[in-house]
C-alpha cells in the first residue's frame, strides 16, 4: 500500500514517516508535534492583515465622520433653539424699553408743541385784544363817550 518513503497522515491529520523505526512504536509522540501546514494555516495571511487593517481604518473614518455629522447637526439644532429663545426674550425686553422711551419722547414733544401752540394763541389773542381795545378807543373817541 504505502511505500516506505511516503508521508501518510494518521487519524489526527499528523504526518508520519514510514521509514522511521520509532513511528510505529510511539504514536503519541508523533501526535505531539504539529505539522508545518497546520501551523501555517492558523497564522493570518499578511495580505489579509493589511486588508483587514485598511478595512478597519475605513470603518473608523466613516464612523467618525458619521458621529461628527450627527453631533454637528445636534449642536446646530440646540444652538438655534437657544438663540431663538434668547433672541425672542431680548427682542421683547428691547421692544418694551423702546416703547417706553418712545412714549416718554412723544410726551415730551407733545408738551413742547402744546406749550408753543398755547403761547402763540395767547400772544395772538393779546395782539387782537390790543388792536380791538385800540380800535374801540379810536371808535369811541370819534363818536363820543356815550356811544
Amino acid at each position: 500500500m504505502n511505500t516506505p518513503n511516503e508521508f501518510n497522515p494518521d487519524k489526527n491529520g499528523m504526518k508520519q514517516d514510514n521509514d522511521c523505526p520509532e513511528a510505529g512504536s510511539n504514536d503519541h509522540a508523533a501526535e505531539d508535534y504539529p505539522v508545518l501546514t497546520e501551523i501555517l494555516s492558523t497564522l493570518p495571511d499578511l495580505v489579509d492583515a493589511t486588508q483587514n487593517e485598511t478595512a478597519w481604518n475605513e470603518l473608523e473614518q466613516r464612523l467618525a465622520e458619521r458621529i461628527l455629522r450627527r453631533v454637528e447637526e445636534r449642536i446646530q439644532f440646540v444652538l438655534e433653539e437657544i438663540i431663538q429663545q434668547n433672541l425672542a426674550s431680548s427682542i421683547q425686553k428691547m421692544t418694551g424699553t423702546l416703547v417706553s422711551e418712545i412714549r416718554k419722547d412723544l410726551q415730551s414733544t407733545l408738551d413742547v408743541v402744546v406749550t408753543h401752540a398755547v403761547t402763540d394763541e395767547l400772544h395772538r389773542l393779546r395782539q387782537k385784544e390790543f388792536f380791538s381795545t385800540n380800535n374801540h378807543l379810536k371808535i369811541t373817541e370819534k363818536n363820543g363817550p356815550g356811544s
